[in-house]
């Protein structure tokens, strides 16, 4: 059997996959339960996730990581991300492979909510204010009509 191996000297990828690797030693998020990491695209077999270009991956932490229930609730948000298509809610762009600790991938955001607040970004603005309080409320309203209950809505989510 003959085995066909990328540049890297890896197997070359099945359709669909990519490599990563992470970009910088701390998260770029955490949360209670999760941790984020930029990630950047190392290899690819998809057209979806171009060479060069930098994600975020989000895991849980290693305080929750082996807590089945906790694993349950990550694993029901992975599914939940995967039906939504709204503007105001992140979008599903990938998982990993079942043999690996678990884990989604999703565009990163280098502006949050929080930041934004705190940079004085939306002092005195109210149409501004509101126009965002309007936006986060179809978001939820848009979620809530599939069935879906955010349970960690702030301004860094």
């Amino acid at each position: 059997m003959v085995t066909t191996l990328s540049r890297s000297g890896a197997p070359l990828l099945p359709l669909g996959q990519f490599r990563f690797e992470q970009v910088g030693s701390q998260p770029i998020g955490a949360g209670g339960l999760g941790v984020v990491h930029r990630i950047r695209i190392i290899e690819s077999n998809w057209t979806a996730m171009v060479v060069g270009t930098e994600w975020a991956a989000k895991t849980l932490n290693n305080k929750w990581a082996a807590h089945p229930q906790i694993r349950m609730r990550f694993e029901r948000e992975i599914q939940a991300l995967k039906q939504m298509d709204h503007p105001n809610i992140i979008t599903f762009h990938g998982e990993n492979l079942p043999e690996y600790s678990r884990f989604y991938i999703m565009p990163v955001f280098e502006q949050t909510l929080r930041k934004y607040i705190a940079g004085g970004g939306l002092r005195g603005q109210w149409r501004e204010i509101a126009q965002l309080g309007a936006s986060l409320a179809e978001a939820l309203d848009y979620a809530h009509a599939k069935g879906f209950i955010h349970r960690d809505f702030k301004p860094d989510n």
